[in-house]
């Protein structure tokens, strides 16, 4: 007997605590890319051209803290996610596909570096300037025990998800 598998598709509905109209983001965070919600504060981060930090802040859009992470660069990073016991950090962005160093940046829940995976999408064999690309991964989630990004197809104008 050959084996099979079944997949369900759930419908749920998510609600936030955190009412985001009200939240004045300090300026210092000039172009916020990645998002996670982690215990009772938002950690963010700009996009390319700020150095390697996270910002924490409150649910009033406070800062509360400022961590530079020298250890690792900030390239182009996109998303952050997390699971029960790290921080991944998805340096990622490629808009016209000619980066070959698109990493994810693995941090301890004490935001100290714990590795790097490097990221090569199978299916790109040139690293010339194309605009309409589907290399450009501009989220991140943690599932269970995988990692999912998910990039911009700017020729299909759909998400790929690898």
């Amino acid at each position: 007997m050959k084996g099979f598998f079944i997949l369900f598709f759930y419908s749920f509905h998510v609600t936030s605590q955190i009412d985001i109209s009200t939240i004045k983001i300090p300026k210092s965070i000039n172009e916020t890319s990645g998002l996670e919600f982690f215990e009772n504060y938002l950690i963010t981060h700009n996009d390319s051209g700020d150095k390697p930090k996270l910002y924490i802040i409150n649910k009033l859009g406070k800062k509360i803290l400022e961590i530079e992470i020298s250890q690792i660069k900030n390239k182009d990073w996109e998303d952050i996610a997390s699971d029960e016991n790290h921080f991944y950090i998805a340096d990622t962005g490629n808009n016209f596909a000619t980066r070959e160093n698109l990493r994810i940046y693995i941090l301890n829940k004490n935001f100290i570096p714990k590795g790097t995976i490097n990221i090569r999408y199978k299916k790109q064999t040139t690293f010339s300037k194309e605009t309409l690309n589907e290399y450009d991964a501009e989220g991140l989630t943690a599932f269970g025990e995988e990692l999912i990004l998910f990039s911009k197809n700017r020729k299909t104008l759909r998400s790929e998800k690898y």
